[in-house]
This record gives C-alpha cells, structure tokens and sequence, in this order.
C-alpha cells in the first residue's frame, strides 16, 4: 500500500529482493502523498538505471528516468511519460470520485434539473485521454508534425494529400486501422505518447465544407489544444482564415505551428513570417500574444531517430507539456490544459449546483410550509373545538329561549289567576264550585304550551345538525387533503362514529319507549283523579244524608247541654276545612314530570321527549288551588273564631271588638294571596330549570363525544400526512447539507487545480 511506499526500509527491501517496480491498487489518498512518489521510488529508478547500463550494447542513460520504457512500445518521443505526473493523478482521481459523488447527488435529489447530462458528459471527458486535434491545409506537414510528435513514421507524409478523412490516433500493441460507426477513423499505434494524448488527424481546411463541419462539432469541442499547422512558405492562406473563423466560436487554445522553417533563407525571414502569423491570429481569433512556433517537423524526426535533438521542435514540445500540465512549470502557459480539463466539469458541476442550491431552496420552503401545515392541525383543530364551544353557548340559548318563553307564559297565567281582584272568583270556583273543572289545565296547554314543544324540538334538532354539518365539514377537508397527497383516510378510520351512528338509530325507538312510558303515568294519574272525585261524591252524600237525620231529631234532643253545643261546634269548624280542601288528589311531584331512557347515551331529543306536559298542567292546577284554598281556609278559620269568642263576652262593645279582630285577621290572610302566587311561580321556574339541566346535559354529552370523536379522527387521518411532511424536509435538509459538501469539495478541488 501507500503506507508501504513511504517507508525507505521497505523499499530497499524490495530493490535488494530485485524489484523493477511497484504496482499500487488505488490512486494516491493524497497530494502531499503523491508529490513524494518519485522521492520513494527513487531507490527502484537507480536500481533499473544501474540494471540497464550494464547490459552489453547499450546505450548510456541521458537522464534518470523514474520510469523504464514500457514494453512492446516503440519511438523516441520527448513527451512520453511527462504529461500525467502522480501529483496530477491524484488529482484526477479525486476529482472522478467527486463528479461521481456530484452526478448521484443531482440525478437523486434533483431529477428536474436538464442540464445533468452536461456534467454527465464533462465526468466522461476525465475517462479520456487529453486530445489534441491537428489543423490545417492539405501539405503544409501536419503528419509530419505528428511524426515528430510520436518520434517515429507512423504517418504516411508526401506532395499529395495523405488524409482524406478524420482520423483518431490511439495506442495499440500493433499497428492497424479501424472504422467507427460514427464514419470516422481510428488508428492504433504502438507510441508511448498515446498513452496520454489522443490525436486527431485532420484532412486539409481546403477541403469540402461539411467535412470542416463535422471537425468543429465533434472534435474541436472537446479538444484540450488545438495545433493548426502552417506551412512557413505560405502562411495564413484563405481557407486557413476560413477555417478559423469556424473554430473561434468555442474559444478554445490555438497554437499555430509553423512549418518547414528549415526552408526559409535565415531567422529574420523564419521571425518574419513568425509575426505574420500572430498578427493575423491576433486579429482573427481576438487574442492577444498567440502561440507561434516554428518548427522543421521531418528533420525534427530525423534527429530523434538518430538519438540527437532539435532546438525549434523542442520548444514544441515544452510548450505542449507545460500547456497540459507539465514541462516548464514557470512558463506562463503552465498547466493551463490541464487546468482546463479538470477545471472545466467542476466549473459546469458549480454551475449545477447553484442551480441545485435554488431548486433545494426552494423545496426546502416548501416542504417546511408544508410541514407546518401538517403539523399545525392539532392547533386547528384545538381551535375549531373553541369555535364550536364559543358556538354551543347558541344553540344552548336556542334551546333555553325555547322553553323558558313557556316559564314566561305561566308567570302571566299565574300573574292573571291569583290575584286579589279575582277573589270572589277564585271562592266562587274553588270553594263554592267544583275547582274549575280543569280549566287550568286547559289554559296550560293553549296559554303556556303552545308552540314551545315544536320550538324545543326545532332547536335541538339544529343543535344535532350544526354538530353534523361543522364534524363533517372538518373530516371531509382533511380526508380531501391527505388523498391529494396520495394517502388513502380509509386506512386509518378508527370507526369512532359507530356508536354515534347506534344512538341515532336507536333513537326514534327510545323516544317511542319515553313516550309510553310517559302516557302510562298520564293514564294513572287520570285513575287516581277519577277515584279521588268517585270518593269525594260519596261523602258529599254522605254529609247530606247526616244533615236530614239531625233535624228529624232537634225535638228530641232540645234538652242537651251546653258541652254538647261547643262539641259540635269543633265538628263543624273541621267539616269546614276539610270541604274546602276536598278530597286528597293524586300525588304529583315536580321530579316525576321527566322521565329519563335507560341507556346513558341518550340523545337531547329524547331527553326532551320524556318531559309530561299533561302532569305539569296538573302539577300547576293543584298548585292554584293549594294557593286559593290555604288563603280562604285561613279568612274563614278567623271568622268561625269570632263567633266562638263572643258566647264568653258580656257585652255588645266587647263583641264588637272580637269580630273587629278577626276581621283583621281575615285581611291579612287575603293579602297573603300574592305571596303564593310568588311561590307557585318559583316553583314552575324550578321544574322548567331542572327540565334544562337535563337537556342541556344531554346536549353538552353529544358535543363532547362528536367534537372528541372528529378531533381523533382527524389526528389519525392526517397522521401519515405528518410522518411524510417530517421526513419530506428532512431529507431536502439532509440533500442540502450534502449539496454543500459536495459543493466545498468542488471549490477545494478547484483551487488544487488552479495551483497546477
């Protein structure tokens, strides 16, 4: 490993067990790591070194290669081995992780986004090889330039045009020619140089249009340097300036290599055509200080097949090396191919990720916005229960008005019965009379009654149908908005409303069961009344037949003594009373007027259906006639007294003074009249106020279980909905936090690049 390379001890192991080299199975983990390669494998370069010059025949060494020449490869070129350092390799290999890593995270996190494919492509071009592409009109020596290039004859050169069509030059273990699907060309050669540099091969800029259209859109650009080939005895021809004006538009690096300088007469004439050439590229290309080198490219070959040198074609080759990354690393072209090749996919994964920074951006809000709509249904519906409760004091005063307008009517009943100007009324009916015969009861049901029981009705079954209508209202919004966000509110029903669904259809049987019941205490009470009339008849004859008997007899008993008299006297006094009051009537209490369901789910309207209008009719009556008859049984007790007192005075003055006594008496006792209208009316007001109790009660029992029942349907129903949204921004948060990962990991790696 890596660990292994950087120990000095190790490696003098490996050169004294005669290692020729070391093989690593990952990039560099590191620059730093990778700038002191050559310092580690320093011992295996002297070791080959030494291996190689004591072999019989050969050659001293002119430098000291870190590398052996690679086997079955052939040519003398300069380049070879140079462009790539390890310190590049790292970097390239850092930045393939990263565009990997980049190109995942935009296909994942922001599929919308077209332009991925343009990182696509620029991950694709750290695959392929730098490219160079070669220009110019047929003649003017691009293969030799190229032969040079590869320090071999690998090109056919001559007079006539050699290249007819685009040719790719790759490294392959043999020679040979093979035609892609696209029409072009591609030719394996045995040369180091390809191992690093793809070359494009290039018919004459002379030649037909659409071939020139189809070097521009397909080559130039992804072309890393462009070398357009001249001839130094006719630079700059017209179809060269045609040509140039196609490849300007891509902006890409143009050196322009003048050739067969070895046949211009001196240097003046070689600097001569050298400034031509940089004016015309100045003003075409809008460039300022070109590249233009001139070079003798065959006899540049020549030389190196002979193992020498040639000064003009060396600096093209420095210029290529320090332009895609090595060779003169002071020159001001350093590294600027190479710069370019991995600076431009992270210029274009930069551009996409401020695009993807928006886009995340822009859902983040989104998804936050939604997850506050998620999440803020609890407080809405918290709300909704305030709203519905700030409502419910209405429907309760609906109600309310409903049954105390009744009240209402019986304090005007009472108000107009029992008052002092109808005294000789109220004796002449309850004591002279027969009670009325119900005609309470009658002014009940059409003074009091009226419509109050269709008001009360009326206004709980709109108590019913609010709590309906405003429960639906919520469970259908939010089981709409869960299904167009693709969840099904089926799926979390909790069946709540079943025992809501039973009340109801149960009801109109439990209000028939209130009903009998309530008509079989009517039926017993009018048998309890009849019985108590049947009875009061026969003592009323009963009395009648008595009276006849004792006058027969007043003869007969004249002689009776005065003991006698006063005792019948008090038997008088008492037949009074109880003739008033009457027989006892049937029990009527203001607690048996409701009568409740057995279940404890009972609705208002049932409720309200157990509620005897005709016991309160009787109720009232008997109250009027407690009333009237306590009022004249105390006026007639005084009386009676009166008359009792005067057979012990002695006196007319004094028998005056006793019945002007009683007579006060009387008085005071007729106005006790209002005072028991006040009490029958309280009492009224207290049986209406328990009958709304209960009612009420009923009614505040549907709204908790209704408004209780929707609040936890709607929690589950948008339940899903929450998890989603939770982890919907979750993850564009996750996505962000990676986006910016990634994003500094491009703007690090590209100021390693620009440091090249």
């Amino acid at each position: 490993g890596w660990a292994g390379v950087g120990a000095p001890d190790a490696i003098e192991a490996l050169v004294a067990a005669g290692a020729k080299g070391a093989v690593l199975p990952t990039p560099p983990p590191s620059v730093d790591v990778a700038r002191g390669i050559a310092a580690a494998l320093a011992p295996i370069a002297a070791a080959v070194k030494k291996d190689s010059d004591s072999e019989p025949g050969s050659a001293p060494s002119a430098s000291a290669s870190t590398a052996p020449t690679p086997i079955g490869t052939s040519g003398t070129s300069t380049m070879a081995g140079k462009i790539i350092d390890p310190t590049t390799q790292a970097l390239l290999e850092r930045e393939r992780v990263l565009l990997d890593d980049a190109v995942a995270f935009l296909t994942e996190s922001t599929p919308s986004l077209e332009e991925i494919g343009l990182l696509v492509e620029a991950r694709k071009g750290l695959e392929e090889l730098f490219l160079l592409v070669i220009v110019g009109e047929f003649n003017a020596g691009k293969s030799s330039v190229i032969n040079a290039m590869l320090g071999q004859k690998a090109l056919k050169e001559g007079i006539l045009p050699t290249t007819n069509e685009i040719t790719v030059l790759k490294f392959g273990d043999k020679p040979r020619t093979e035609q892609s699907k696209d029409g072009f060309y591609t030719q394996l050669i045995p040369a180091d140089l390809l191992r690093e540099v793809n070359i494009v091969d290039t018919p004459g800029t002379n030649v037909i249009l659409e071939r020139q259209q189809r070097l521009t859109e397909e080559f130039v650009p992804r072309a890393d340097l462009v070398l357009f080939v001249l001839s130094a005895d006719r630079p700059m021809t017209e179809s060269e300036v045609k040509f140039l004006s196609y490849i300007r538009k891509w902006g890409k690096k143009v050196a322009f290599v003048v050739n067969k300088c070895d046949r211009l007469e001196n240097q003046g004439e070689v600097d001569e055509v050298k400034g031509f050439v940089a004016d015309n590229a100045e003003r075409l290309l809008g460039v300022t200080d070109p590249a233009v080198l001139p070079v003798s490219a065959k006899a540049a070959l020549a030389a190196k097949e002979k193992g020498g040198g040639e000064t003009d074609f060396a600096q093209l080759e420095d210029y290529i090396l320090s332009f895609l990354g090595a060779g003169d690393k002071k020159g001001k072209n350093s590294g600027e191919g190479l710069r370019l090749k991995l600076g431009t996919p992270l210029q274009v994964g930069t551009m996409l990720f401020a695009a993807a920074e928006e886009i995340l951006a822009q859902e983040r809000a989104e998804a936050v916005e939604e997850l506050q709509q998620a999440e803020g249904v609890d407080a809405a519906m918290d709300k909704y229960r305030e709203a519905m409760e700030a409502d419910f004091g209405a429907q309760v005063q609906a109600v309310r008005t409903a049954m105390m307008g009744a009240v209402g009517r019986c304090d005007d009943l009472l108000d107009a019965t029992l008052r002092l100007t109808n005294g000789a009324d109220l004796f002449t009916t309850y004591v002279l009379g027969n009670g009325a015969n119900g005609a309470i009861r009658e002014r009940y049901k059409k003074e009091v009654l009226g419509d109050s029981e269709t008001k009360l009705r009326a206004a709980i079954k709109e108590h019913t149908g609010w709590l309906a209508r405003n429960n639906d209202n919520q469970l259908r919004a939010y089981a709409d908005a869960v299904r167009a966000r693709g969840f099904d509110p089926s799926a979390t029903d909790l069946n709540l409303f079943e025992r809501e669904e039973r009340i109801a259809a149960e009801e109109d049987a439990a209000i028939a069961a209130v009903l009998a019941e309530v008509a079989a205490k009517q039926t017993a009470a009018a048998e309890a009344e009849a019985k108590a009339a049947e009875a009061k008849a026969r003592a009323a004859a009963k009395e009648a037949a008595g009276d006849d008997g004792a006058a027969a007899g007043d003869g007969a008993d004249a002689s009776n003594d005065s003991s006698k008299e006063d005792s019948s006297k008090e038997d008088e006094d008492s037949s009074l009373a109880d003739s008033l009051a009457g027989p006892a009537p049937a029990p009527t209490s203001a607690t048996s007027l409701i009568t409740r369901a057995s279940s404890d789910l009972t609705s208002p309207a049932t409720v309200a259906a157990g509620f005897d209008q005709a016991g309160a009719a009787r109720l009232l009556e008997e109250e009027v006639k407690d009333a009237v008859y306590s009022t004249v049984g105390a006026a007639g007790a005084s009386f009676f007294f009166a008359v009792f007192l005067s057979g012990f005075l002695d006196n007319f003055a004094e028998d005056v003074l006793a019945f002007s006594l009683t007579a006060a008496v009387g008085y005071v006792s007729v106005l006790s009249l209002p005072l028991k209208r006040a009490e029958t009316k309280a009492k009224a007001r207290a049986v209406a106020e328990s009958f709304l109790d209960e009612v009420e009660a009923a009614m505040k029992a549907e709204f908790e279980r209704k408004v209780g029942a929707t609040t936890a349907q709607v929690r589950a129903t948008t339940a899903p909905w929450v998890a989603s949204a939770r982890e919907a921004e979750a993850a564009v948060a996750a996505s962000q936090s990676r986006r910016d990962r990634i994003s500094e990991g491009m703007d690090q790696l590209q100021r390693d690049v620009q440091s090249i």
